[in-house]
């Protein structure tokens, strides 16, 4: 397949270009071209003329949209907008997957969430996810791209940045100082291998249709992930709460049903959280 990809250079970006290169696809990606600039995100998609966009740049820490939502909805959905909409262009509408996130559904109160969960964002960063979804079924609607929405769950692996829980610890365990800071360590969280996300995106770009949660529809709690990291590291620390990495209130539990994408995709989830772990910690 002849395909695009925004946020090539970002964490999971990385990931899924050397996967669709190892599955023979034909890989292009955005370079330096802001998708706030219409023009320019117009131009890219004509020349490269793909069968598959895999929409995944964007702001993705929520701290930094709490900070700037105006810039925040202009890259999440005006950039989300400006590449659909060149899709028009085309001979023939692409598939377009779209990289969202399980934070639209807010502060649930069951779990597991399936997609049919209604969304309440309770944030800047999932409130720009969900109007970016809106934009990919509005062109879906008009026929102008075949759209695939992902809803994302926690996922890691090495080369995540270090304001992410399990990239922070793992910092912290590495830089051999003797006492670490951590954040609130109760609330459990569903965490998926970076690896087994980008085989969702292929797969979902094959055959999906609508939306799909992408998970490893377990879910454990920052401590136990904390415990299985310091046990791998084999390392003797003193671990310190640090008040200014508590969020106040969290939802208490958070974890994917993933049975739609097991369903329609022939998706599972291949790797333990133990062997996520100890890729993270290499």
């Amino acid at each position: 397949m002849r395909v695009l990809v925004t946020g090539e250079r970002g964490f999971v970006g990385s990931y899924l270009v050397k996967y669709l290169k190892e599955s023979s696809d034909e890989v292009f990606g955005f370079g330096s071209v802001d998708l706030r600039d219409q023009e320019k995100t117009e131009e890219v998609v004509i020349r490269v003329k793909p069968e598959v966009i895999y929409h995944l740049g964007g702001i993705s820490f929520v701290p930094d949209a709490e900070r700037n939502f105006k810039e925040t909805l202009d890259v999440n959905v005006l950039g989300t907008e400006h590449i659909a909409k060149a899709c028009s262009k085309l001979s023939h509408p692409p598939t377009f997957v779209l990289a969202s996130s399980g934070e639209v559904y807010g502060k649930v109160k069951t779990v597991p969430i399936s997609e049919e969960t209604r969304p309440k964002p309770a944030n800047n960063y999932s409130l720009s996810k969900l109007f970016a979804e809106e934009v990919v079924r509005k062109k879906s609607r008009e026929g102008i791209v075949r759209g695939v929405i992902l809803r994302l769950f926690n996922h890691i692996g090495p080369g995540q940045r270090e304001d992410f829980v399990v990239a922070n610890f793992t910092a912290q365990l590495k830089s051999g100082r003797k006492e670490m800071k951590v954040g609130n360590l109760s609330a459990k969280r569903d965490f998926s291998d970076v690896r087994d996300v980008v085989r969702a995106y292929r797969l979902a770009a094959e055959q999906g249709s609508g939306t799909y949660n992408i998970g490893s529809g377990e879910s454990y709690s920052i401590q136990e992930i904390l415990d299985k990291l310091i046990q791998i590291s084999a390392r003797e620390i003193e671990v310190v709460q640090d008040p200014s990495r508590m969020r106040g209130p969290e939802v208490p539990e958070i974890k994917a049903d993933i049975a739609k994408a097991k369903r329609d995709l022939g998706w599972n989830p291949e790797f333990s959280i133990d062997e996520t772990l100890s890729f993270v910690w290499g």
